[in-house]
């Protein structure tokens, strides 16, 4: 994870921007944080979801607002659902440096996948906020071991944690 500044809300002829479909936030946000999940930091080439950060369930008023929206992988977004995640309870990249809070570790090898470790996101910060850290990583399911499902290849976030763990290598 890396923290975000989507900023403020875009201008139009100096007027901050209105739209009627959430999804037409899309350019605005690539153009401010990056074709990148927000959750999981994978690269997004086409793939990249407009993501509520209060579901739209919770809080209906936000369905539009520039400051409810992140970018998000699909697998992320599917994770994180409607399910409340509030900046005092988790670790958000629009609220916190998460970048310094987590570390991806190996943890094993895995016997489908000839040298590959599953890549998993850990938390590296101080023991008061590790519930914090851990609500993050569980809300996006960081910690699920996908390459169980490698047949499948539904859900990549594992491989681009590997591929990014064995470059920085």
């Amino acid at each position: 994870m890396r923290p975000i500044n989507r900023g403020s809300v875009p201008l139009v002829n100096g007027i901050p921007r209105v739209v009627m479909d959430y999804k037409d936030w899309r350019k605005a946000l690539i153009d401010r944080i990056g074709p990148y999940c927000c959750y999981c930091n994978m690269p997004l080439n086409d793939a990249l979801q407009v993501e509520h950060v209060i579901a739209q369930d919770i809080d209906p008023a936000l369905a539009l607002s520039w400051d409810n929206m992140l970018l998000a992988c699909g697998p992320c977004n599917r994770s994180k659902s409607a399910k409340p995640c509030p900046p005092t309870t988790h670790y958000l990249p629009q609220f916190h440096n998460t970048h310094l809070a987590f570390v991806a570790s190996a943890i094993s090898v895995h016997p489908r996948v000839p040298n590959a470790s599953a890549i998993f996101l850990t938390y590296r910060g101080a023991p008061a906020l590790a519930a914090n850290a851990n609500n993050t990583i569980q809300l996006c399911k960081l910690d699920q071991d996908t390459t169980r499902n490698i047949q499948q290849a539904t859900d990549l976030r594992w491989k681009f944690r590997f591929d990014a763990f064995v470059n920085a290598s």
